[in-house]
């Protein structure tokens, strides 16, 4: 039997902390999406407190993905969750911005 967390859908959205990365994690906590939040500010924090009403499982990674070592920081907390990715909102990183979806992606297809 799956537990509730496994049973829902696995939401990741950057640049989560404010602003259109904020409410496209809303959303998907809404609409019931364990998340894992990532934004360079220390608020990232707060947010997954907020989120957590929503009776989400939530979990925030403080990196600046504009940098390799922020992207790879993200990747890892992914893959150490071990589930699939159902919702990828790239908000943040603009500069690696397609580096890191592709590389968000296939370090989970391996």
């Amino acid at each position: 039997m799956e537990n509730a967390q496994s049973a829902r859908g696995l939401a990741i959205v950057t640049g989560a902390s404010s602003g259109i990365g904020l409410e496209l994690a809303t959303i998907a906590a809404s609409k019931g999406y364990d998340l894992i939040i990532a934004a360079d500010e220390a608020k990232i924090g707060d947010m997954a407190i907020h989120f957590q009403d929503f009776g989400v499982s939530v979990q925030a990674v403080k990196a600046d993905l504009s940098t390799i070592e922020g992207v790879d920081r993200l990747i890892e907390d992914i893959a150490a969750d071990g589930r699939s990715v159902d919702l990828l909102m790239a908000n943040a990183g603009a500069a690696l911005a397609r580096v890191s979806s592709t590389r968000i992606l296939s370090k989970r297809a391996a």
